[in-house]
């Protein structure tokens, strides 16, 4: 719990993330809104083309903002170690339970994760999913030392990806460091969904 501070989403986030990080994950040194996610179907958290997965809970269709949680190296290269999609005010999301939605091994990296629904994935996955994830490690590519932690990605034609005008997709790409995902559903007094929470491990 949060206190003694002006309660926002990276300020839960950076708490929530000491609370829940897997031991094996390099603990993220700042917190901040990454993008926007145009919610359409059930999400996923994984690889480019994942050998299995398994849906996060449903989250309301509408879009939602993901704050992240950044781990910087001393290389100059960065990753996302941590993803909060909140769906209730940032007391409540620091309030709730969370509690493990996948209890399986969930495949993600080794340097590129997505948050996405079913159905932007499966149309990736039916093109050329390397050409795909060589798109997106590009786009990803550092343009400015630390930046960017995010990419839009719309919906795939061909070998590329639309790249949405307006900072919002059905999809977010970001660099990571890890080789499995942990899905966290953190839930309210009655059990509704308040957030999910989200680890690259």
């Amino acid at each position: 719990m949060i206190t003694g501070m002006t309660m926002d989403y990276p300020a839960v986030l950076r708490t929530l993330t000491a609370e829940h990080l897997p031991s094996v994950t390099v603990p993220p040194d700042e917190f901040r809104h990454a993008g926007d996610l145009t919610v359409r179907g059930r999400l996923v958290f994984s690889s480019p083309d994942p050998s299995e997965f398994t849906p996060c809970p449903d989250v309301p269709l509408g879009t939602h903002p993901v704050y992240a949680g950044v781990t910087r190296y001393r290389d100059g290269t960065h990753a996302v170690a941590a993803l909060l999609l909140p769906l209730a005010p940032p007391e409540a999301v620091a309030a709730a339970e969370y509690e493990d939605t996948i209890e399986d091994y969930q495949p993600l990296g080794p340097d590129l994760a997505l948050l996405w629904d079913t159905d932007t994935m499966n149309a990736a996955r039916a093109g050329d999913p390397e050409a795909f994830a060589e798109d997106l490690r590009t786009r990803l590519r550092p343009t400015t030392p630390g930046e960017p932690i995010c990419v839009p990605v719309g919906a795939p034609t061909g070998e590329r990806t639309a790249a949405p005008t307006d900072g919002r997709g059905p999809a977010l790409a970001f660099p990571v460091c890890a080789e499995a995902a942990l899905c966290l559903a953190g839930r309210g007094p009655s059990g509704e969904l308040v957030a999910l929470l989200l680890f690259s491990s």
